[in-house]
């Protein structure tokens, strides 16, 4: 019979999306309770590729991301985004949401982001969560699919990826190391 060996660790984030930056400091906090210090917050990008959010959270939205300094396994995602997912209800003003959260994880080769919605491309994981691989590594750079979010796609994010991708093999180093002991 095979061993069963634990996944390696992921480096978590959360993209959010709002027209309201104000409220970045009390989301990153609420996160930070949940999982622990950030090692990662980005600026706001403003997200200009598509209208489809407009008519729910308005204009001048931006793309934000917070990633995590203690690592997780990567089957934490699902229970990432029900949370992330009731954090975007407390925040809801006459029943449209002013944020979007979309959890996500990195490792050495992709970024991986939750999703409700089913695709093609996505894999099932459980409790309604699929897991929707959106950019992979390749000799430098994250390259995008067919199916990638055309702000991911247009590469907006990419210098924020790598900075989180770098704290990512740093933190595996350590986390190794320590294993040896």
């Amino acid at each position: 019979m095979a061993t069963v060996q634990p996944p390696h660790p992921v480096k978590l984030f959360v993209a959010i999306l709002t027209g309201q930056p104000a409220l970045v400091q009390t989301i990153s906090s609420i996160l930070q309770t949940q999982y622990g210090p950030l090692d990662f917050s980005s600026p706001g990008v403003p997200f200009t590729v598509t209208d489809y959010y407009e008519a729910e959270m308005g204009t001048g939205l931006q793309r934000f991301f917070l990633s995590f300094s203690r690592l997780v396994s990567p089957d934490r995602i699902v229970e990432v985004k029900h949370f992330t997912t009731q954090v975007e209800d407390q925040f809801r003003h006459e029943g449209k949401r002013l944020i979007n959260l979309d959890p996500g994880y990195l490792d050495y080769h992709k970024v991986v982001l939750a999703s409700w919605k089913f695709g093609g491309q996505k894999i099932y994981l459980s409790n309604g969560v699929y897991a929707d691989i959106t950019l992979y590594y390749y000799k430098g750079q994250f390259l995008s699919f067919e199916w990638s979010f055309p702000d991911f796609k247009l590469g907006l994010y990419d210098h924020f990826l790598i900075k989180m991708r770098d704290l990512y093999k740093r933190e595996r180093l350590v986390v190794e190391r320590f294993s040896e002991f």
